[in-house]
């Protein structure tokens, strides 16, 4: 069963040098939560922040109801666009980046068979919390999938685990200076 409240997770927001310490960063990759220093180092200015990102799900139902009932995020955003659904979340009670929860029927054509196929495939997600252990057991005690058990690493402790839909979440807890 993936259902439960795992409690707040906390801030989140790519490339965010301003973020609350404990909070959380989502990245679409791994190797982005390694690399967030040195890449906040080198902006142009061009781009001030990120503030959304789609992940392709087959039934926004079902993941809204995992990222606001399992990891305790809070829908922000839910209007009608045409026949479709803008539905967005994010760690509540904080600002920052809105993951967008997209049907892959929103494409039509071409499009249509590509976003489909990310459905369970989209990029990784990257979350830091504070304390990876905790969480792990928490989420597991409410029946979310992991990858292995929390893994210690020169950069602190990291654990993956898997959304309804099988998109893997890297859970990081940064080590402590």
């Amino acid at each position: 069963m993936r259902s439960g409240h795992a409690g707040r997770i906390g801030d989140f927001g790519v490339l965010r040098p301003d973020s609350e310490p404990g909070g959380v960063r989502i990245s679409c990759s791994p190797s982005s939560v390694h690399r967030e220093r040195t890449m906040t180092q080198q902006s142009t200015g061009h781009v001030s922040r990120v503030t959304h990102f789609a992940l392709i799900v087959a039934d926004q139902e079902a993941a809204l109801d995992f990222y606001t009932e399992t990891l305790g995020f809070e829908k922000k955003e839910d209007s009608e666009m045409g026949e479709d659904r803008w539905l967005t979340v994010a760690p509540a009670g904080r600002e920052g980046v809105h993951i967008i929860l997209r049907s892959p029927e929103w494409f039509d054509g071409r499009d249509a068979d590509r976003y489909e196929e990310l459905v369970g495939h989209n990029p990784m997600i990257g979350l830091e919390v504070d304390d990876c252990h905790a969480t792990y057991a928490d989420l597991r005690e409410r029946g979310v999938e992991f990858a292995s058990e929390p893994q210690e690493r020169e950069y602190g402790v990291e654990v993956i685990a898997f959304d309804p839909e099988g998109n893997e979440l890297l859970f990081v807890e940064p080590a402590r200076a």
